[in-house]
């Protein structure tokens, strides 16, 4: 069982060539209420499972980590990417770094992504964002944001 901020999940991961792929079984992440399944999101066309998180990253092009980005709220994230809303227009294809901060006491992550989706929010002005990981986030990784 893997615990994600003190509440344990099940999700069934069946093993694919880019995740686990050394696993003759799935691995299975056991709720213990239905409240605890509210952490972790699914679809049908993701490869992994995200995890909800609250907070804000500052988006900025991946080549100049001196610029001073743009906040951006986080939404969700996974071993594969992260979905965060933005107050501008992204490009799908686009490179990006997220400067993020897990919550204490874990050091910030900046991480490269590339954008896959953008559609525009019900906030005039606001987008919500898919983009996947340039390398996958690590277990290690992932885990700070719990």
């Amino acid at each position: 069982m893997l615990c994600f901020s003190h509440v344990l999940l099940r999700v069934v991961i069946p093993p694919t060539r880019h995740f686990l792929a050394s696993l003759a079984e799935p691995l299975v992440f056991e709720p213990k209420s239905i409240w605890d399944s509210s952490l972790l999101t699914t679809s049908d066309l993701r490869e992994f499972p995200r995890l909800r998180v609250w907070g804000d990253a500052t988006l900025r092009a991946p080549d100049d980590s001196r610029a001073a980005g743009v906040r951006v709220t986080l939404i969700d994230i996974s071993h594969g990417g992260v979905c965060f809303e933005v107050d501008r227009e992204l490009l799908a294809g686009d490179r990006i770094a997220l400067d993020m901060e897990p919550p204490a006491p874990n050091p910030p992550l900046t991480l490269e992504a590339e954008v896959r989706w953008i559609v525009a929010d019900i906030d005039p002005g606001a987008y919500r964002v898919g983009c996947e990981w340039t390398q996958p986030l690590s277990i290690d990784n992932l885990l700070q944001f719990c």
